[in-house]
């Protein structure tokens, strides 16, 4: 399975895009709720200890004192070790992040992550522009 519209997703464990909002989350921003949508496992014909997938969610979350809506894809790695499935990588890339008084309209544009401190940047998927 291939990872359309990830050419500037980021790896969690890296924090290569997006470091202020992850480094927030990660530090216990402060409340959040994430709802899981559609999870596609593609089982590896070749290997059955490895698969890949694309898992779809939804996330509320608080960060510095404001609220946020999210719309998350994740792009995984799976291992079996010792009959465990575990995460090998997981690569993440946002559709869009933006306070709620702004999600009115957040998909017409390509500056879909606003961040709380009022900063903006593309949105990680999909590649194409709005």
């Amino acid at each position: 399975m291939r990872a359309m519209g990830y050419s500037t997703a980021c790896k969690l464990k890296e924090l290569k895009k997006s470091p202020r909002y992850l480094n927030a989350i990660s530090a216990g921003g402060g409340v959040s709720f994430h709802t899981n949508h559609d999870h596609l496992i593609d089982w590896d014909q070749g290997d059955a200890d490895h698969a890949s997938g694309t898992l779809i969610t939804h996330a509320e979350i608080s960060v510095g004192g404001k609220q946020q809506m999210c719309a998350i894809r994740y792009k995984d790695k799976y291992v079996r070790r010792q009959q465990q499935w575990l995460f090998d990588e997981r690569l993440l890339g946002f559709l869009y992040i933006t306070p709620p008084e702004h999600y009115p309209g957040i998909l017409l544009r390509s500056d879909r992550l606003l961040f709380p401190d009022g900063s903006a940047q593309s949105a990680h998927w999909p590649d194409f522009q709005a």
